[in-house]
């Protein structure tokens, strides 16, 4: 990780990453239980 200027931006994008990992947390699980059902 490289530092990041505390800038209104940054937290914007800070924010969004923390909005975006549950939801591809969601993803991974259920891809993995789809997986699961073909074998």
């Amino acid at each position: 990780m490289f530092p990041y200027k505390k800038t209104p931006f940054t937290f914007y994008i800070f924010y969004l990453q923390s909005l975006l990992k549950p939801y591809l947390l969601v993803q991974m699980y259920a891809f993995g239980f789809y997986l699961q059902q073909m074998y």
